[in-house]
């Protein structure tokens, strides 16, 4: 069995010592990758010592170096299985680092796809990509899964051939997980021919996903924002995917459920102009007028920033200002300075002729998004007094030789 990976990488083999982790480690070893071997103690069941040190005698046998990890099982937290996850993750993470490995690798196989395909459907929730994939990027590290052709037979039949120790988890044999019951009485009764069937079945359902997903995402424009219109034409699985999909822009499709969709549906389909609140995390529904939005909370954070004389060019987060040449249109003189660059506050006054206007209630005429105005520039001089405030225009594209551009 010939992996394809890349002979320049140095890796790291996420190890549990059954038959899946010890076949790939046998196939690494022969085909000549460098690699060193990490494994997670969890103290849950009676054998799960004896197999870490028989991992650790192996990997001395053969001068691989061996990282472990033991874990108390008191310090486990809500969902063992997501818990394990996070906590494994983050040594690998940790062994790369220090290690300054490349990538890690899992082994991951066939059948597993199929299982976690079936566990997925029997869900019923939304996803990018149904089965497993082949490389995918976790807690900032790169994991990349290179027996996914291959079925736990194979597996098997490599660790017998080669004589490679293994151990079999006992746990996997019970019917307490849905995996195992997946596995056992689903998988269990299927052939290879059945199984073929059901891997082709999703490598097509994955290609239409990703058909569909390419057709909403030309719905998301620039700002990441939907038209309402649009939006309330689709129909519900279509509506539904499409907020999947701005989840999915801030890596937090994860947190979608029916329940938050169900919320910022029924905002979008209300009467109400403007909305904007916390959906999960950092993420807020922020809707406006013709359009809506997810976005992330941190990004529009207040600023006040203080400009010297002379100063020309000033880039900030969600600013570009050029005070080259004449700056008469932002009303600055010479003796405005220092200025200040700052998003609006409670009270605000701005004189717009021979009014005094609230700036708030500007922005409200400007038809200004909420999540916008958090950041939106106010030029203040050295009196205080606010001298300028750009308009607001939806759509907004930045243009070569614009003097102020607010980017969000």
């Amino acid at each position: 069995m010939k992996l394809n990976l890349d002979g320049n990488k140095k890796y790291l083999l996420a190890c549990s010592y059954g038959p899946d982790s010890m076949a790939l480690f046998s196939m690494l070893q022969s085909q000549n990758f460098y690699f060193e071997v990490a494994h997670v103690n969890y103290h849950k069941r009676k054998e799960s010592d004896s197999e870490a040190n028989n991992l650790a005698a192996f990997c001395r046998l053969n001068h691989i170096s061996f990282h472990l990890k033991n874990v108390e099982p008191s310090s486990v937290k809500g969902n063992f299985q997501a818990w394990a996850r996070d906590v494994r993750y983050n040594f690998f993470k940790m062994v790369c680092k220090e290690r300054e490995l490349d990538e890690v690798l899992t082994a991951h196989h066939l059948d597993d796809v199929l299982e976690t395909y079936l566990m997925q459907k029997k869900a019923g929730r939304e996803l990018m990509y149904y089965g497993i994939r082949e490389c995918v990027n976790l807690n900032g590290v790169t994991v990349r899964r290179p027996l996914l052709n291959y079925h736990k037979d194979n597996l098997l039949n490599h660790c017998k051939i080669t004589n490679t120790p293994y151990a079999i988890d006992a746990s996997n044999l019970t019917l307490t997980y849905t995996r195992n019951a997946i596995r056992h009485q689903i998988l269990g009764q299927m052939n290879k021919e059945d199984k073929a069937k059901l891997s082709s079945d999703i490598d097509c359902y994955n290609e239409e996903q990703e058909t569909r997903n390419q057709q909403l995402n030309k719905l998301i424009n620039a700002q990441c924002c939907v038209e309402r219109n649009v939006f309330i034409k689709l129909e519900k699985p279509s509506r539904k995917r499409i907020i999947y999909l701005l989840f999915a822009l801030y890596n937090q499709e994860h947190a979608f459920t029916v329940g938050l969709f169900n919320q910022i549906e029924q905002t979008i389909v209300s009467k109400k102009t403007t909305a904007m609140f916390k959906v999960k995390n950092r993420l807020y529904l922020s809707l406006a007028y013709d359009q809506f939005c997810l976005i992330d909370i941190r990004d529009f954070v207040s600023y006040n920033v203080e400009i010297k004389a002379g100063e020309r060019l000033i880039k900030l987060k969600h600013i570009e200002l050029d005070l080259s040449g004449d700056v008469s249109r932002f009303n600055i003189k010479q003796s405005s300075y220092p200025l200040t660059i700052r998003t609006a506050q409670s009270g605000d006054m701005y004189q717009v002729g021979a009014y005094a206007k609230k700036v708030s209630r500007l922005f409200i005429d400007m038809k200004m998004p909420k999540h916008v105005r958090l950041i939106w520039p106010l030029i203040v001089d050295v009196d205080g007094k606010i001298i300028y405030i750009p308009r607001y225009r939806a759509g907004f594209k930045k243009e070569d030789g614009v003097k102020l551009s607010v980017l969000w």
